[in-house]
């Protein structure tokens, strides 16, 4: 934290990449899904980019986690809905992995069982935009859900 606000820097970092490859076929179902993301200068920074000053990317750590609690049981309720499903018929629940906090009052809101969620941030922490594709290959391994899971 920097002293004396809510806004945490951080010492430059790599960030990591990945991907997911979603297959779709004949008459297989309608993937639902929503999208909750936001990049303004509400929630990030880089106060030194085109100004000659240091390039120090910082988040507003009080915002940005605010916003995720809105949005994490937003998206919970709008993306099942989309399927035509409530987020009770849901087999498993693999969350953006980039705050166990947040993780946890999804968890907590929607009583949402500890076998039917994934979490692997206690092993790679904040991957930020890099953390579902490996949670996804995470769970196809032990086969926990595949083909057919909801």
């Amino acid at each position: 934290m920097v002293a004396g606000t809510d806004r945490v820097a951080c010492n430059p970092v790599v960030e990591g990449a990945a991907a997911a490859v979603v297959e779709c076929r004949e008459g297989w179902p309608a993937i639902g899904a929503g999208l909750g993301s936001r990049g303004d200068d509400a929630l990030l920074r880089l106060p030194g980019l085109g100004r000659g000053g240091p390039n120090v990317l910082s988040m507003e750590g009080t915002q940005a986690f605010k916003f995720a609690v809105d949005t994490v049981p937003a998206c919970m309720d709008a993306t099942p809905k989309k399927a035509g499903l409530t987020p009770a018929a849901i087999d498993f629940f693999v969350f953006h992995q980039a705050n166990a906090r947040i993780i946890a009052l999804a968890v907590r809101k929607y009583r949402i069982p500890p076998e039917t969620y994934y979490q692997n941030n206690d092993r790679y922490g904040n991957t930020a935009a890099a953390s579902d594709p490996p949670a996804l290959s995470e769970l196809a391994e032990p086969a926990r859900a595949g083909p057919g899971t909801r």
